[in-house]
């Protein structure tokens, strides 16, 4: 696979669907700018949740550059990402604590461009994940079905009781009390290059 093409209209959401699906494709695709990757063979389910929030992200997108503010539409407030955390395309999230375990979790914008939380369905502790594979789904009201990419490979030993009770603790604090994932991280060093610095930016 190729470098990821620029749309001909900035601000183009990009979802790349392919055949050829990799870890390594995946991760180039989110981190060239691509909102998702959805490896063949899809559901039209699964192809309809990456188009609906693809169009929700360009509104977002298109309402901020004319101005917006969040008096105009909730949509306009964001959450920074803090500096410390790696991102895998908009989509999640990545922070090595302390004790050399991470956390994980989903982006502001992610959480935005979904129609309403309900819930999420998570992998047990002591599986792994891998990075720019599907590691979570989130469910909406309407009935959709989104899939979340790990930002990072490693055993789950923790996963975030609070949005079991509140889901909606994502859409409002998704870096700190929002978290999903607590693991023991493969190869940290590795995977954190091939991730964005979230620095002040506010995905």
């Amino acid at each position: 696979m190729g470098a990821a093409v620029p749309p001909r209209h900035p601000g183009t959401p990009v979802i790349i669907a392919t055949g050829f699906s990799t870890v390594e494709n995946a991760v180039r695709s989110l981190y060239a700018g691509a909102i998702d990757f959805v490896p063949k063979p899809f559901t039209a389910d699964e192809l309809l949740s990456s188009v609906t929030r693809g169009l929700r992200y360009r509104e977002i997108l298109n309402m901020r550059r004319s101005g917006g503010k969040p008096s105009d539409d909730p949509r306009m407030f964001t959450v920074p990402c803090p500096s410390r955390y790696y991102r895998l395309g908009y989509m999640s999230w990545v922070v090595v604590e302390g004790d050399g375990t991470a956390l994980t979790g989903v982006s502001h914008a992610f959480a935005q461009t979904i129609d309403g939380i309900a819930g999420f369905d998570l992998i047990a502790e002591q599986e792994d994940i891998v990075q720019g594979i599907q590691c979570a789904q989130v469910r909406t009201a309407g009935g959709l079905v989104h899939s979340v990419l790990a930002p990072v490979s490693g055993k789950v030993i923790g996963r975030n009781p609070v949005i079991r009770e509140d889901p909606h603790v994502v859409e409002k604090d998704p870096y700190f009390a929002g978290w999903l994932y607590r693991v023991i991280p493969s190869d940290p060093e590795f995977e954190l290059a091939q991730l964005t610095p979230c620095g002040a930016d506010v995905v």
